[in-house]
């Protein structure tokens, strides 16, 4: 329901859904259910550009799902934390945990909807630093681009929603490589 309500722009009902999963999950001691709320409300955070309460959501949903472990919910988390950390300026730690999140996908074999903003964040993250880079350093950072982009197209067959973003992203890609 909350992803109905997300994409639908209903920020209050959605917001409203994630609030409810995270007391269901408390209430039934279910990590995997809080997991999920605490997860879809640092999404919620990271939209309305509350960065650092987003941080903190995301941060105790990858701890939650790693302990059950429930992979598909750490690497989408893993990976909004990434994004948020990329939004708010600290390239460092936006790299570790979008890198670590692909890290899960290719080690997993993960394939699902949850994979979609993951891929798009790493991709977004080399091109960012390809911008900064120049000579061989940016070189090597347009090749992991390129395979960023590449990997960021196909969990769009699972959510289709998720192609403006990685063409976005590839136009970008070839924009920066003339």
């Amino acid at each position: 329901m909350f992803n109905v309500l997300f994409h639908r722009g209903e920020f209050a009902q959605a917001h409203e859904q994630t609030r409810e999963l995270i007391r269901i999950g408390h209430d039934s001691s279910d990590s995997q259910v809080r997991s999920w709320g605490l997860q879809t409300e640092g999404e919620l955070e990271f939209v309305a550009g509350q960065l650092q309460r987003s941080i903190a959501h995301l941060r105790e949903a990858v701890q939650l799902a790693t302990a059950i472990p429930d992979y598909g919910t750490v690497a989408e988390a893993c990976g909004d934390l990434g994004r948020t950390h990329l939004r708010e300026g600290n390239f460092k730690q936006a790299l570790t945990s979008l890198e670590e999140s692909n890290r899960i996908i290719d080690e997993r074999g993960l394939r699902s909807h949850q994979l979609v903003r993951p891929r798009q964040g790493l991709a977004e993250a080399y091109l960012v630093a390809a911008e900064r880079s120049e000579g061989a350093g940016r070189a090597i950072t347009l090749g992991k681009a390129k395979r960023a982009c590449r990997a960021a197209l196909k969990p769009c067959k699972y959510f289709c929603g998720g192609f403006p973003g990685a063409m976005r992203l590839q136009g970008t890609y070839e924009w920066l490589t003339g």
